[in-house]
């Protein structure tokens, strides 16, 4: 432990370390030539067990950091791609949702009661998911289509 402690491992991890070369020395004992070298070969597999875990921390990057930085919002992707899989006429409704229009000033625009456009809403949504789940579904969980054996 002192030798990884002296190699800048925290004491847990010293620990945990020092743990793991003496099972592994154990594990390989026959491979060891004198028995005089004991302490030796087990800070020897100690120290590239310390090396190896290192490397891999090195690689260990959290995603919402390097995603923070970007600056890419996928929202608005997404909401285009499930759009563009309705029917146009819900293409319609939902571009003049999307461009910030209240369900008064569409009806207005379009020749319809606030309600009307309420209940073409719904249905559009309604509409919109079953879409987007049926796409999202493997192709053997969707209706109507052959199972492969």
């Amino acid at each position: 432990m002192r030798f990884m402690q002296a190699r800048g491992a925290s004491s847990e991890h010293a620990e945990e370390i020092a743990q793991a070369a003496w099972s592994k020395g154990w594990e390989r004992r026959t491979q060891l030539r004198d028995d005089c070298m004991v302490g030796f070969w087990i800070n020897a597999i100690a120290l590239n067990e310390f090396r190896r875990g290192h490397r891999k921390e090195q690689f260990n990057v959290e995603l919402q950091e390097i995603c923070g930085q970007i600056g890419i919002d996928p929202a608005p992707i997404d909401a285009a791609t499930i759009v563009r899989m309705c029917h146009p006429r819900d293409q319609i409704l939902f571009g003049h949702q999307l461009r910030g229009l209240t369900v008064s000033e569409i009806a207005q625009e379009l020749g319809a009661t606030p309600t009307a456009i309420r209940i073409r809403l719904l249905r559009a949504r309604r509409s919109a998911r079953k879409q987007a789940e049926s796409r999202l579904r493997p192709p053997s969980a969707r209706p109507g289509v052959p199972h492969a054996a």
